[in-house]
């Protein structure tokens, strides 16, 4: 891969890095404000159902947003890491150098194309 590309990548990772790194840091911060009931010392049995349904699906959607959030964090760590150890762009699965044009729609691709439709498929 070409060194010009590669820091082009690199930059994107460390701007996608440091916008999911505060997305998550607003989402946590909000799963951690006291709920209505919490705060007014109300029994939470007395709670209308439907604001304790519209509370859970609330609390059920920030945890599968920051654990969505958290992988592709991890992604993003790990690609950056195997920039420094010269092994970026390499597919995980045949070794393969992963196409520069998947590269730039997803600069943390950890599979070529046609391993990654594989896995897809089952």
């Amino acid at each position: 891969m070409e060194k010009q590309l590669q820091e082009q990548l690199k930059k994107q990772l460390l701007i996608d890095k440091e916008r999911l790194e505060k997305e998550l840091d607003v989402i946590l911060k909000e799963d951690l404000k006291p709920s209505q009931t919490e705060m007014s010392g109300e029994n939470a049995y007395e709670d209308d159902e439907a604001d304790a349904a519209t509370t859970t699906f609330e609390r059920e959607r920030d945890d599968s947003l920051s654990w969505n959030i958290k992988d592709i964090l991890n992604k993003i760590n790990d690609s950056l890491y195997k920039m420094e150890e010269g092994t970026y762009g390499i597919c995980g699965e045949c070794n393969q150098q992963i196409d520069p044009e998947r590269l730039k729609a997803l600069p943390y691709a950890e599979s070529c194309l046609k391993c990654q439709s594989e896995k897809e498929q089952g």
